[in-house]
């Protein structure tokens, strides 16, 4: 009997290290490209605020623009060491950045015991690969600036989601790495601070709720959700202060931004299309399939795997809050991003909606799966196996149809690292005189390119479009010529 348990637990190991083994070597394909980070003008125009300013710069961004101190302090603290030694550090920060989502990711998974360890290792790793598999999303990963916020925003955010569905810990333990988690992720990005401030409200309802009815959960721990709630408060409130309704960041339809029905009846109406068919940033859209199958894959994973770990009714109701706010800020992201703009602006709002679906699901599989251990005897070795063989199928569907783009970047590799280190002047060698860029070709993965800026001449006091005169002030420069690509798109 025991050799048969043995055999069980061996058989359970090698799909869970098959799983950890494959989906490590898919995120590592997308680690690989790293060096091929790059600034956006957002980085240039930034830096001249902070040399024009210095500590007032960054002060106006986060009360007038920005109300994220975490992610704006680290960058000011960047752009300040990329001033001093006139040096980028691009894949430097990158690299740190990626190692602390992984970390975060996979570090809850040590907090359980046994062979749980293992699965949830493999299971946290699959959810950091679905959240970085696409062709768009490199706003988050691979544009500085952008991954100075968002980064730390989706670490928290899947930290949370293993906290919650994957450690062992007794629930005041996991409430306090919570509230600790929220008040982290709400002073990182706007979305955070969105996630920050739903998940605590409904905790705080639910504890509530059941007070009301004369039910007590053990221990306040909702109570704990006051700090972050008022954090994101704080946060939410600065922005809405701050920048909603500008007119001058209106892209899309004027008829949509600032009209709060417009933007809710046309919200609601899509936002259902764009979770479940083509906002998985998999390779631009092309295929429905990308983006239908693996929402039902994760789930399926996640139920077999949760029927057998610990998992109480206080378990379950986190895990349903972790769901209904991971949906609730998906929603709100995006209708929010209509009212602000007419349109679904950005490829990060994207990125980060998709990882709020991610985690929303496995959150809700969590919830069926208590419900169903009660009414079902099942096999822990065969329900082990099949959410490994799920989660397999499902980080593979994206990964195949990411390897062709993934193989056009890196035969691009050398060709885009020149290209990249073509837009950047060392100090010395910048000329005041005259400086030239020559646009190129985005990868198809990392992004890049600087196709926005308009071919032509410019001078310094001539209607110089505003991203050309920072480009001018940044560069110390009068004149700027701007070059077409040389050659033709890659296929």
């Amino acid at each position: 009997m025991n050799h048969e348990f043995e055999t069980t637990d061996r058989l359970s190991n090698f799909y869970s290290i098959a799983a950890l083994c494959f989906i490590g070597l898919s995120i590592f394909a997308f680690v690989g490209l790293i060096p091929l980070g790059r600034w956006e003008m957002d980085e240039i125009v930034t830096t001249n605020l902070f040399n024009r300013l210095g500590l007032e710069g960054l002060e106006h961004r986060i009360l007038h623009w920005s109300p994220r101190p975490i992610s704006e302090i680290m960058l000011y603290g960047y752009l300040e060491i990329a001033e001093i030694t006139d040096r980028r550090h691009i894949a430097k920060v990158l690299l740190l950045l990626w190692s602390i989502l992984i970390t975060s990711t996979l570090s809850p998974a040590f907090l359980t015991a046994g062979t749980d360890r293992l699965k949830g290792l493999a299971f946290c790793a699959g959810i950091v690969l679905l959240c970085i598999a696409g062709e768009n999303n490199y706003d988050v990963l691979y544009w500085v600036q952008g991954a100075l916020a968002y980064i730390p925003t989706l670490s928290a955010l899947l930290f949370i989601c293993g906290i919650i569905l994957i450690s062992d810990l007794d629930i005041p333990k996991k409430a306090l790495y919570i509230a600790v988690a929220l008040s982290i992720v709400s002073m990182c990005s706007e979305v955070g601070a969105f996630f920050a401030a739903s998940f605590s409200c409904a905790a705080l309802f639910v504890w509530l709720a059941l007070r009301c009815v004369g039910l007590r959960l053990s221990g306040n721990y909702a109570i704990r959700g006051l700090i972050p709630l008022l954090i994101s408060s704080v946060v939410i409130h600065s922005i809405v202060v701050s920048r909603v309704g500008a007119s001058f960041e209106i892209f899309g339809d004027h008829n949509v931004a600032g009209n709060f029905f417009a933007s809710l009846k046309l919200s609601l109406s899509t936002f259902p299309y764009q979770v479940f068919f083509w906002g998985t940033n998999v390779v631009g859209g092309q295929y429905a399939i990308a983006g239908v199958l693996p929402k039902f894959g994760l789930p399926i994973s996640a139920f077999f795997l949760f029927r057998f770990m610990t998992n109480t009714r206080q378990d379950a109701l986190l895990a349903g809050l972790l769901g209904i706010a991971a949906i609730g800020t998906a929603y709100l992201s995006y209708f929010a991003s209509l009212y602000q703009f007419g349109m679904d602006c950005c490829g990060r709002h994207t990125t980060m909606r998709q990882a709020l679906i991610w985690i929303s699901l496995a959150g809700f599989a969590k919830v069926l799966s208590y419900v169903w251990r009660g009414q079902h005897s099942a096999d822990p070795t065969r329900s082990d196996r099949l959410s490994m063989i799920a989660l397999i199928l499902t980080t593979a569907l994206p990964t195949i149809f990411l390897a062709k783009p993934l193989v056009s970047d890196y035969r691009r590799y050398n060709q885009m690292r020149a290209e990249h280190a073509a837009m950047w002047r060392p100090k010395p060698d910048r000329n005041p005189t005259v400086m030239t860029i020559q646009k190129s070709w985005p990868g198809n993965i990392v992004g890049g390119g600087y196709l926005y800026l308009v071919a032509g001449e410019y001078f310094r006091g001539q209607n110089v479009p505003g991203n050309v005169q920072g480009l001018m002030d940044y560069f110390s420069t009068e004149r700027i010529i701007v070059l077409d690509p040389v050659s033709s798109p890659p296929n």
